[in-house]
């Protein structure tokens, strides 16, 4: 049996497909969500350690103890630098050093191959890393080519607040100190992007004792400001109690730069934690920026990896794996050198499949089953249907059906399900049906979207927050009708919140898919 550690495991997609290929045996896994190393632990065998944090394995010590790992798989999370930043840089910050913390596992533990899953970013030279104080000597020593770049802070003055004066102090527990918990920063967020002044009024009234509470909470009811409270805190302070908190233009304002001013706070915190290599400076639009070096994250891999591994990658469609979805992903396989049989390449991986299933192939068996909006009602029993399609026949491998849940709609969201048709989404909802939308020509077309019976579906995310809709129900998407989208047996069941839930089968790599990729992985190296 060949050895396999999973990395980022998730609710452990990669790891069943890997043995449904047959000839593995996944002997630990990674995984820091709750939720999701509960649906792993319950799923999968009781012998597989699960760990919590990669960034805390040893993974010398992980060698002692398993002997030698033949693959690694897993997909490290690579997402951009800062919320607040997301739209003027597209560097990925050492915030994201799982990537890192991925090949480390690769270096030290020299399985004979590896696969990493969901990284097409990491081949563009868009997508970079920030010299950092934590590797720079190690990243100097491999010689890596280094660009001048830049991350925004924000607006040198903002109303009351002067971040130039704050950036002069120089001392990160003054920032920390002016941070604003985050519950708090969440609801003065929330607040200003509601544009339309009625929306911000009705948000303000309906959430202003829950923000003067959370106030008071961290301040207290003194009247005197203590010395270690912040600028941000103490004019919250203020404003509670000497204007009473009431909505107008002006608190509007102050709300708005206060707001902008934590995003500023929040950046500046992550490049300090991430002890990112930086200098200060103004640009002409009188915003402070951090001027940066940064390299290639397909360059750092190349190099970590020497020439002890060859590797291929290509973007695979889930479609042409029998996946009822169209879902494109980035796959990369490496094999070391030493247990190459002969050179490979994907080229050819999986092309000339004929066989396309629909979300009627997945999950028209499901269809007179009642959904349940109580996470703790028993499993239905599935019924008998005849002409069931071969796909769902291969999942329907359990009596009874889990997590056929769903979200309680509110009763404007299950009259925008009763206007849609298969195929249809929220744009195609009259305009009077889009008025608790700020900007509904910006929203998403996966937003709302009637799924069709006879195609396949889009890729599966969190299908909760997407909103989608059952083909002819007027309902929202069960979890496991998105979990046999995404080609889980019913014998594999989700635990967590109903997010979460949700969230863990978006995140997944469909079992199907992973288990064309053990098959392959075994033929490489020569085990089959």
């Amino acid at each position: 049996m060949l050895k396999v550690i999973d990395l980022f495991a998730g609710a452990g997609g990669l790891s069943l497909g890997f043995l449904q290929s047959g000839g593995y045996e996944i002997v630990a896994a990674v995984e820091n969500n709750k939720d999701a190393r509960l649906t792993y632990k319950n799923n999968h065998d009781k012998d597989t350690i699960l760990y919590e944090d990669v960034r805390d394995v040893d993974f010398f010590d992980m060698k002692e103890k398993f002997g030698e790992i033949d693959v690694i798989i897993g997909g490290p999370p690579c997402q951009g630098f800062s919320n607040a930043n997301r739209q003027k840089n597209h560097i990925i910050s050492l915030n994201n050093s799982l990537v890192k913390d991925y090949f480390k596992a690769v270096r030290e533990l020299s399985p004979k191959a590896f696969v990493m899953e969901n990284v097409k970013m990491l081949t563009s030279e868009t997508h970079r890393f920030y010299d950092s104080y934590k590797d720079h000597e190690e990243v100097s020593n491999l010689g890596l080519n280094m660009a001048k770049s830049e991350i925004l802070i924000g607006k040198k003055s903002m109303g009351e607040y002067d971040l130039q004066l704050l950036l002069e102090e120089g001392s990160m527990n003054k920032i920390e100190q002016e941070l604003l918990p985050n519950n708090v920063f969440i609801l003065l967020n929330t607040f200003i992007k509601k544009r339309d002044i009625l929306k911000q009024r009705s948000f303000f009234e309906k959430n202003r004792l829950k923000l003067t509470n959370l106030i008071t909470k961290c301040i207290g009811e003194s009247s005197e400001l203590n010395e270690e409270i912040g600028q941000s805190m103490a004019n919250l302070f203020i404003m509670i109690k000497e204007k009473k908190f009431f909505y107008s233009k002006g608190m509007l304002d102050r709300i708005t730069y206060l707001v902008r001013y934590q995003q500023s706070l929040r950046v500046l915190k992550e490049i300090e934690d991430n002890k990112i290599i930086k200098k200060f400076s103004t640009n002409e639009s009188d915003e402070i920026i951090a001027e940066v070096q940064s390299y290639s994250v397909i360059d750092y891999i190349n190099k970590i990896l020497k020439n002890d591994y060859v590797q291929d990658g290509r973007i695979f469609n889930s479609l042409d794996f029998g996946v009822p979805q169209t879902r494109k992903r980035h796959i990369i396989i490496g094999v070391r050198s030493d247990v190459m049989k002969s050179e490979f390449t994907l080229d050819h991986f999986f092309r000339n499949k004929k066989i396309v299933n629909t979300v009627r192939d997945a999950i028209l068996d499901l269809e007179e089953i009642t959904t349940s909006y109580d996470m703790n009602s028993s499993a239905p029993i599935r019924t008998e249907i005849k002409g069931i399609s071969e796909y769902a026949e291969k999942l329907r491998d359990n009596e009874r059906i889990y997590n056929h849940i769903n979200t309680k709609s509110t009763p404007i969201a299950i009259e925008r399900f009763r206007k849609l048709k298969e195929g249809q989404n929220f744009h195609d909802l009259d305009e009077s049906m889009k008025t608790t939308y700020y900007d509904s020509k910006r929203t998403q077309n996966t937003i709302y979207l009637r799924l069709k019976y006879d195609s396949p579906s889009g890729t599966v995310v969190n299908v909760r927050k997407s909103m989608w809709i059952h083909p002819i129900l007027d309902r929202a998407l069960s979890i496991r009708e998105a979990a046999r989208l995404q080609s889980f047996p019913d014998s594999f069941v989700f635990y967590g919140s109903k997010d979460s839930q949700y969230q863990q089968v978006g995140n997944a790599v469909p079992p199907m898919v992973a288990k064309e990729i053990g098959s392959c992985v075994k033929k490489i190296i020569g085990r089959q």
